[in-house]
C-alpha cells in the first residue's frame, strides 16, 4: 500500500522536466502534532489547518483501483501568522 500510494502521489509529474526531482522526494515526514510544534516553535500563531482530500477523478484517469481505499488526504492547508 505504501508504495501504491507514493505512485499515485507521485504520477502527475511523469513525463515532465520536474520528475527526475520528484521521483527522489516524499513528503509523509511529518505528523500534524510535529507540523503545528515547527509553527510555535518559529514564531507562528496558526489560523487555520486544513486536510485537504486527494483528486480521486484525476487519479482514476491514470489507474484503475480494484479494491475500494480510503487514501489519505494529499495536501495540508497552513496559514499562520507571526507573532509580534
Amino acid at each position: 500500500m505504501r508504495d501504491f500510494t507514493r505512485y499515485v502521489t507521485k504520477i502527475i509529474f511523469l513525463g515532465k522536466p520536474l520528475w527526475e526531482r520528484e521521483r527522489h522526494e516524499s513528503y509523509q515526514y511529518f505528523q500534524e502534532e510535529e507540523m503545528r510544534a515547527m509553527f510555535m516553535d518559529n514564531g507562528f500563531v496558526i489560523q487555520e489547518f486544513r486536510l485537504l482530500s486527494v483528486d480521486y477523478d484525476h487519479w482514476l484517469q491514470e489507474v484503475e483501483i480494484i479494491t475500494p481505499h480510503q487514501f489519505p488526504p494529499e495536501h495540508v492547508l497552513i496559514t499562520a501568522q507571526k507573532m509580534r
